[in-house]
């Protein structure tokens, strides 16, 4: 999903520099469900 994402929308270079920084420190597996929100309203405010 994350690759189909970068490749469609550019911008969201800046998200996945974030989400890489949060999936180092070992919170992916707490904040999956926000991380998934946070894309959602990245993406919406994107367009």
């Amino acid at each position: 999903m994350s690759n189909i994402t970068l490749m469609t929308f550019p911008n969201t270079i800046q998200y996945l520099h974030f989400y890489q920084i949060a999936y180092s420190l070992g919170t992916f597996w707490a904040c999956d469900n926000f991380m998934i929100i946070v894309m959602s309203l990245y993406i919406l405010s994107a367009l």
